[in-house]
C-alpha cells in the first residue's frame, strides 16, 4: 500500500482501523466533533414551531395567507437540517434523539398545510387569470399532487420580470406555471 501511495505522490498518510464504535455520550467523540446539544435545541425549536402550526391548522384557526407563509417557512427551516445533522447512527447519539420525531411532525404539518396554502395561491392567480386559478395544485411530502392532479415535476420555473400584472396573458395550453413565494424575516410574503 505504501508503494501505491508513493506512486500517487502522497508522502504522508494516516490509516485508521477500528472494530467498535467510539463511545457516545457527553464527552465522547461525536460530542467533540459536532455540536449535538446545539442541534438538539434546533430540532426542539423546530418541533415547537411545527406543533403550533399543526394545532392551528387542525383547529381551523389559520388563514390561507398564513398557511402559505407557514408552509414555505416550515420547508425552508427543515431543509437546513441535512447540512447541520451528521446523521450519526443511534448508538452514537444521546438518548431520545429528536430527529425522527421532528421528521414525522414536519411531514404531517407540511401535508396538512397544503390544501390551505393552495387556496391562497389560487386566490392570487384568480386576480390575474381566473381560468388558471382552478388548475393550481400542491404536492404532499410524498410528491403526490393536489386536486388539480398536476405533478410538481411538470413545473417550469421562469425568472422573468412582469412589468404590468394587469395585462398578464394566459400561457399556451399545457403550460404549467409554478409560483415561488419568498417571505421576509417579518413573515410578510415578498411581492
Amino acid at each position: 500500500m505504501i508503494g501505491y501511495l508513493r506512486e500517487l505522490g502522497i508522502t504522508t498518510a494516516t490509516a485508521f482501523r477500528a472494530t467498535t464504535a467510539p463511545e457516545g455520550g457527553i464527552g465522547g467523540i461525536p460530542h467533540r466533533a459536532w455540536d449535538l446539544e446545539g442541534l438538539r435545541k434546533r430540532y426542539e425549536a423546530f418541533t415547537g414551531y411545527a406543533q403550533e402550526l399543526r394545532e392551528a391548522a387542525l383547529a381551523g384557526t389559520m388563514a390561507p395567507e398564513d398557511a402559505l407563509i407557514a408552509r414555505t417557512r416550515l420547508m425552508d427551516e427543515w431543509r437546513a437540517f441535512p447540512a447541520l445533522d451528521p446523521e450519526l447512527p443511534a448508538e452514537l447519539l444521546p438518548e431520545a434523539w429528536p430527529r425522527a420525531a421532528a421528521r414525522e411532525l414536519f411531514i404531517t404539518t407540511y401535508d396538512l398545510l397544503g390544501p390551505l396554502a393552495v387556496r391562497r395561491v389560487r386566490h392570487v392567480i384568480a386576480r390575474y387569470s381566473p381560468g388558471l386559478a382552478p388548475r393550481v395544485s400542491y404536492h404532499s411530502s410524498e410528491l403526490k399532487t393536489g386536486p388539480a392532479g398536476l405533478s410538481p415535476a411538470l413545473c417550469e420555473v421562469r425568472a422573468q420580470p412582469v412589468p404590468d400584472l394587469g395585462r398578464v396573458q394566459a400561457p399556451a395550453p399545457g403550460v404549467v406555471i409554478c409560483l415561488v413565494f419568498a417571505y421576509a424575516a417579518d413573515g410578510e410574503v415578498a411581492r
